[in-house]
């Protein structure tokens, strides 16, 4: 659909395949079993990726079983340097009560024409798999705070007096995981319970304008800031909007995501409780308009041009 909420496209597609963010002229679909396709909705060509289990895990590098249980999360990006796309697989693997993050990359249209995961190690820390953003040619995630016990967190902040890296950031291109630290939510007071509350559960990554941007869902007092990463050799993030919220946003509202900046100015933003809905805020009038659409699940922004795409795809 476009960004007055018009269906300019429909595809339809098996039941139990979910569209994976991205922001590109392809589409990625993938379900909870592993399976994962990519859709050029210009030629019509599906890829189905190949559906392989992680080849090692962390148990001295014992292979993955089918005793385990594997969940897969995809995220699709283009690398600036070369234009390659890569689909980056993160692999949640449960073994007992044990698990571990196993994470892999494939390039579509590789040279030897053989598309195939490569293994590329696992995050620093447990991320939220579901916190997935692609800016640029990296990848990032949040971290998950429900993995680290509280006063483990509370030390680390108490021993350096500095925010703690709690995103994890792939690069595409070299594939290599690093970390970053996020934005200072603490205003000069030391709220930790509103730090730890944003690290789990009130904030979400986005792409603006090629920034990366944590929005954080303040519901205590009704704002949803905005923190745009300016400059990501220092890690200086800039809060650059402030939104008064109240009667839009609910205060249990988990999922608030700004998906696209206009060029007049204006926010879209993803509200993800179900029913899932789309809005578009103005600044210059301080308006929220909802978009008259039906049910949303996920929400990926399509950049190629939309009179091309072709009538009749099927997705399997």
């Amino acid at each position: 659909m476009d960004s007055s909420g018009r269906v300019v496209k429909q595809v339809p597609s098996m039941e139990g395949l979910a569209l994976v963010r991205s922001r590109l002229d392809l589409v990625c679909v993938a379900d909870m079993e592993g399976n994962c396709s990519v859709i050029d909705p210009v030629t019509g060509t599906v890829s189905q990726l190949p559906n392989t289990p992680p080849e090692l895990d962390w148990w001295g590098n014992i292979p993955v079983t089918k005793d385990d249980y594997v969940f897969n999360a995809f995220l699709l990006g283009r690398v600036d340097s070369t234009g390659d796309c890569k689909v980056l697989r993160l692999s949640r693997v449960e073994r007992g009560r044990t698990y571990h993050l196993i994470s892999s990359v494939l390039t579509l249209d590789d040279a030897d024409g053989v598309q195939r995961w490569r293994p590329t190690g696992s995050p620093e820390f447990i991320v939220n798999t579901h916190s997935g953003v692609v800016v640029g040619d990296a990848v990032y995630y949040f971290w998950w705070t429900a993995m680290y016990p509280e006063e483990d967190q509370w030390d680390l902040i108490r021993n350096n007096g500095d925010v703690p890296d709690c995103i994890a950031r792939f690069n595409l291109e070299a594939e290599k995981w690093t970390t970053i630290s996020g934005p200072c939510l603490l205003d000069g007071h030391d709220d930790w319970t509103e730090y730890f509350s944003m690290l789990s559960k009130s904030s979400t990554l986005a792409e603006l304008r090629g920034n990366l941007v944590l929005a954080h869902n303040f519901s205590s007092r009704s704002l949803l800031d905005l923190w745009f990463l300016t400059d990501t050799e220092s890690c200086l993030w800039v809060k650059e909007y402030s939104i008064w919220t109240e009667q839009v946003i609910p205060s249990f509202m988990r999922i608030v995501k700004p998906l696209l900046l206009l060029d007049d100015g204006r926010i879209l933003i993803f509200l993800g409780h179900r029913p899932g809905a789309l809005f578009l805020y103005d600044p210059s009038n301080i308006v929220f308009s909802r978009l008259d659409t039906a049910y949303v699940d996920e929400v990926g922004l399509y950049t190629g041009r939309v009179l091309s795409l072709r009538s009749a795809i099927k997705v399997q």
